[in-house]
């Protein structure tokens, strides 16, 4: 086959991008090198509904010390993100709490800009994930639709949990599941208890320089959480519904609201959980599709009944950046987040 002028000049563009594409990854966007630290929703809501309706699911991005965590990059997250001009290739570690979609569904997307889709010469990344996420023989994960892809294994892939047991790497070798863990930057990331249904699941602690962040991830209120988020300045809360049962039970819980939901936190288990632990800030999010009309609603009733509490309580849309110039003992700026 004979190729034309044009349709080689088109396969030299092609190089020449390919080239600048290498090139950026050889020389990855600057860390997040201000002073203090920021945390940004990467995604508002919870749940299938939600999703298929193009809103963002997950945690958040915490930038601090040169790191740019992800936490729980849930479907939407990434292209939310970028719509708002931020670089995924930011991305240094990635922290994945289960295996449902509002928690993983870009697990790849964001494994894939933490190790620079493996085209970099290295890596730094380090890959926090719930044992069950690693395990392909785990048909309950499986089911979900969720494993680690294979290529997340040219960063340092380190399961966690609050349980300790071994799980079996890509390679056919063990691994042991750890309690805690310490990133680059000496950021330290240890397990909390969590309980949802029957799902292999964790929360988050995360310790920095600036102060002590928890993540409660999915989860219903028992009598042991607020012990795992002692001394937590920021609380991020996922709270999914205020008082519905699950999806086979529609009724509320109780007729006078007092008593916590089962699987998600709820109303009464996050306030229960906020009184408790008494963090700075706490941040209420993860709303099911039948509360995100309500956020601002319910950030009011959230916050009359903390006033005065010592507790900064908010419930971010996706997108809502929270700066924090020196620590996480003081109050957050709140703002949309710019690059």
């Amino acid at each position: 086959m004979r190729l034309s002028e044009q349709e080689l000049r088109q396969f030299e563009r092609e190089r020449a991008d390919y080239a600048r594409l290498l090139d950026g990854f050889r020389h990855p966007p600057q860390p997040f090198d201000k002073a203090g630290a920021e945390l940004i929703c990467i995604g508002s809501t919870g749940g299938a509904a939600n999703v298929v309706g193009g809103r963002a699911a997950g945690g958040f991005l915490l930038r601090h010390a040169g790191r740019t965590i992800a936490v729980d990059p849930g479907d939407n997250s990434m292209a939310h993100l970028a719509e708002r001009g931020f670089n995924p290739y930011e991305i240094t570690d990635v922290l994945a709490s289960h295996a449902h979609n509002d928690h993983v569904g870009d697990l790849s997307l964001a494994v894939s800009a933490a190790v620079n889709l493996g085209l970099a010469p290295g890596s730094d990344a380090t890959i926090v994930i719930d044992p069950s996420l690693i395990d392909y023989a785990n048909a309950e994960t499986t089911r979900h639709g969720f494993t680690l892809p294979a290529y997340a294994w040219s960063g340092q892939v380190r399961p966690i949990h609050w349980r300790r047991s071994r799980v079996r790497a890509a390679d056919g070798s063990m691994l042991d599941v750890e309690r805690r863990i310490t990133l680059a930057g000496g950021i330290g990331v240890a397990a909390t208890e969590a309980h949802h249904g029957g799902l292999s699941v964790t929360g988050f602690l995360v310790d920095t320089a600036a102060g002590r962040v928890g993540y409660t991830s999915d989860t219903e209120y028992f009598a042991a959480l607020p012990k795992e988020f002692d001394g937590a300045d920021v609380l991020w809360i996922n709270m999914n519904t205020l008082s519905l049962d699950e999806v086979t039970g529609i009724a509320a819980q109780a007729q006078d609201g007092t008593r916590p939901t089962r699987n998600h936190l709820g109303y009464v288990g996050t306030c229960e959980l906020i009184g408790a632990v008494r963090p700075r800030t706490a941040i209420v999010t993860h709303f099911g599709v039948q509360l995100v009309d309500e956020r601002a609603r319910i950030e009011a009733l959230l916050r009359e009944r903390f006033a005065g509490s010592g507790t900064e309580v908010h419930c971010p849309e996706t997108g809502d950046s929270f700066r924090f110039a020196r620590s996480f003992r003081e109050a957050p700026v709140r703002r949309r987040f710019r690059p």
